[in-house]
């Protein structure tokens, strides 16, 4: 019998201790309290890091989509457009096509996401295109017509006789800002400087929309 107590004594103990090992209501609740405040502090800088992760994918996209045009101009030995458009609630599109004459009408459009996951609204795509190797000037968002293109010819230089050896050719990328505008600060762009086909990125809203 005496043997029997000190069992039941250790166990009635032991579960004494459990029972004090536990958390309270209030240590818990102070617990997530802490959560949520730091959650509240991370996320935003961390939905800016993702949204600008898809800026910068996007804007490989386009600058791999145009020297994909070069490339085949001079491997075909045919002129060879890239062209950007963007349909309401869709993500933007663009096509790289043989371009003869400078009229053709692109047919094989592809996302600009298709490759990176992009939903509609989550990147804005602009350009200063007015027509071909044309700059207009200020940088506009692209709509569902292309207002422009640029093309290559057979060496895989900006197809023109007649153009001034300085060129201003943007396609630019942001993250969304309020209406048809990009956010500041968030600009990335793709621009031609040359007749050769001299193909740069940059970071900056002052180069990327001046």
């Amino acid at each position: 019998m005496v043997f029997m107590r000190k069992r039941n004594s250790r166990k009635y103990s032991g579960q004494s201790r459990q029972r004090q090992g536990g958390f309270t209501l209030i240590e818990v609740l102070i617990v997530v309290v802490i959560i949520g405040i730091l959650g509240s502090i991370a996320a935003p800088g961390w939905l800016g890091f993702v949204n600008q992760q898809r800026v910068n994918k996007a804007n490989e996209v386009v600058l791999r989509g145009l020297q994909s045009a070069q490339s085949e101009a001079r491997k075909t030995k045919l002129n060879y457009s890239f062209a950007l458009k963007m349909e309401t609630g869709r993500v933007p599109e663009f096509a790289t096509f043989p371009d003869p004459t400078g009229t053709t009408e692109p047919s094989n459009w592809k996302s600009i996401g298709a490759d990176i996951g992009l939903s509609p609204g989550q990147v804005w795509v602009g350009t200063n295109l007015a027509g071909q190797n044309e700059s207009g000037g200020a940088v506009n968002v692209v709509g569902a017509t292309p207002t422009g293109r640029i093309t290559f010819d057979h060496t895989g230089v900006l197809q023109s006789s007649n153009r001034s050896p300085d060129v201003d050719l943007r396609l630019v990328t942001a993250q969304p800002g309020g209406g048809t505008d990009p956010a500041p600060g968030t600009l990335r762009c793709v621009k031609i400087t040359t007749l050769l086909g001299s193909i740069e990125t940059y970071r900056t809203d002052s180069i990327c929309k001046p």
